[in-house]
């Protein structure tokens, strides 16, 4: 777990420069000291998740999110995943998720007063689990990016989709391109 202490300080860091800045615009001032979010919002939702080479499995996940949103522009946000398909890989294993974690940074661009396009850049880690011919486990980081949409059909519900390439850092288990629909509701 401390590998994951730098990025939770950069994220921070970078946190607070928008928010700062965000304090002088007035149609989305902050409510409070820049360190306190204007929007908090979690999400839960089914990830299709699609490994590259050398695994070529299809498998899909249950992700839950929480996002902090600070002023129009900027945002950070953590995700969970636990795996609840498998399929199997090139090798005739069957590959499946045991969990995935990630942090990310979220730059927004609102296109209507009740939706938004959004990027994303985060560092993640995903632990798979491999079974046939004695089978074995593999933990794998990432470097993980993105883009997608959300709409809020009320004030405080809505819908997300997204696309984010994981690209993996070594070890066994492959870079994965993924897809992900959730329901988010607003705080």
């Amino acid at each position: 777990m401390n590998r994951f202490l730098p990025i939770a300080a950069a994220l921070t860091l970078a946190a607070a420069i928008p928010g700062l800045a965000q304090a002088q615009d007035s149609s989305h001032a902050l409510t409070g000291p820049w360190w306190k979010p204007s929007d908090v919002y979690g999400s839960l939702g089914y990830t299709g998740i699609n490994q590259g080479s050398p695994s070529g499995a299809h498998i899909g996940a249950i992700t839950g999110r929480v996002d902090a949103r600070y002023g129009k522009y900027f945002g950070i946000e953590g995700e969970l995943s636990g795996g609840v398909s498998s399929d199997h890989t090139r090798s005739g294993l069957d590959s499946k998720l045991t969990s995935q974690y990630a942090a990310y940074a979220v730059g927004y661009l609102p296109v209507l007063p009740n939706a938004d396009l959004f990027a994303r850049v985060g560092y993640g880690e995903s632990n798979m689990k491999f079974k046939g011919l004695g089978g074995y486990s593999d933990t794998s980081e990432s470097f993980n990016y993105g883009a997608g949409g959300q709409y809020f059909f009320t004030g405080h519900d809505g819908i997300r989709a997204e696309y984010t390439r994981q690209d993996a850092a070594g070890n066994l288990a492959p870079s994965a391109d993924t897809v992900s629909v959730s329901y988010v509701r607003r705080f």
